[in-house]
């Protein structure tokens, strides 16, 4: 069982990477198989790796891609936040509304659970 400590990701305060890995790992470790996308500031999504410029997927038997920022497998939806919202890197599961949307803080280093 997780403490509210273990929610706190040593060495993500401002770390870009550091916390998008940490939210992939969690999620698709109490969700496997669900599709995450990863929702970031604009701003912050240059600082986020691109690992390729296509996501394959197969849909309804046809195979066909997704184009954009592509990192460890999700895709990245660059957004305009707010200034409160702009250091929040958000996974939102798609194509189902079962799993939770996750978020990391980078001002605290926190991951929540939404």
């Amino acid at each position: 069982m997780e403490t509210p400590e273990d929610d706190v990701v040593d060495g993500a305060i401002g770390d870009v990477q550091r916390m998008t890995d940490e939210l992939l790992a969690r999620a698709r470790r109490r969700h496997p198989g669900v599709e995450f996308s990863i929702a970031i500031d604009q701003a912050l999504s240059l600082l986020l790796p691109k690992t390729a410029d296509r996501l394959y997927r197969t849909i309804n038997g046809r195979l066909g891609y997704y184009a954009g920022h592509v990192y460890d497998e999700c895709l990245v939806q660059e957004m305009d936040h707010s200034a409160e919202a702009a250091d929040v890197i958000t996974l939102v599961p798609v194509d189902t509304d079962d799993p939770p949307c996750w978020q990391g803080d980078l001002r605290t280093g926190r991951i929540t659970p939404l």
